[in-house]
């Protein structure tokens, strides 16, 4: 015989069933609130999206790419230009990262421009 404290298999899902209660009862709060912030991005982006058109995608697109393609060849061509001295891997990388951030400025500029001219 089984002691009277002690809950039988039959008890087992009405324990399951308080704690799984007793868990939601306890994060309710934070599920709300957790939901009206994922509304509230929600509303954010549905903004933000509805504000952008195709032309600002391609800017944003085009300022991406070309500085990184200008910057990865200026700094390839710059690292290839080095003679057989080790002494000039640190001229050639700091010409290259001029070139890299000056390109990186023209650019984006001339694609402003053309983008919104």
């Amino acid at each position: 015989m089984q002691h009277p404290s002690t809950p039988g298999v039959a008890g087992f899902p009405l324990k399951v069933l308080a704690g799984v209660g007793a868990f939601a009862r306890g994060h309710w709060d934070e599920l709300r609130h957790a939901a009206a912030v994922i509304g509230t991005v929600l509303l954010f982006a549905d903004t933000v999206s509805s504000a952008v058109h195709p032309k600002d995608a391609l800017n944003i697109l085009a300022k991406s790419i070309l500085p990184a393609m200008f910057a990865s060849a200026s700094c390839c061509i710059g690292g290839l230009g080095v003679g057989g001295s080790d002494a000039e891997i640190p001229q050639a990388t700091q010409r290259a990262l001029t070139r890299s951030v000056a390109g990186l400025f023209v650019i984006s500029a001339a694609v402003s421009l053309l983008t919104y001219l």
